[in-house]
């Protein structure tokens, strides 16, 4: 594929590559902003709470790129969350 840009489209797209928006020490909003999201999923799947959860206020969960990687987090948690299920339904050990 082909992308044709203006020079200023360019300019722009150099300049966000400085910015490192996982750098939660300089970017306090953009980590505040993933635990929301991971909350929102959380709470849309049923996720139970964590034990810590009235003193952290937030779910485990990990940030992607794109979309592939996250739908094989989700199906790795969905497998370890049936496991668990499985095992305790089935008093297997």
């Amino acid at each position: 594929v082909n992308v044709v840009a203006e020079p200023e489209e360019e300019e722009v797209a150099l300049m966000g590559l400085k910015v490192n928006l996982a750098d939660q020490t300089v970017y306090p909003s953009s980590f505040q902003m993933h635990n929301h999201c991971v909350a929102c999923i959380a709470n849309l799947w049923n996720c139970p709470k964590p034990k810590n959860f009235e003193t952290t206020q937030a779910y485990a969960g990990a940030g992607t790129v794109g979309s592939t990687e996250a739908c094989l987090l989700a199906g790795l948690a969905l497998k370890f969350r049936w496991r668990q299920w499985y095992a305790k339904t089935f008093n297997k050990t």
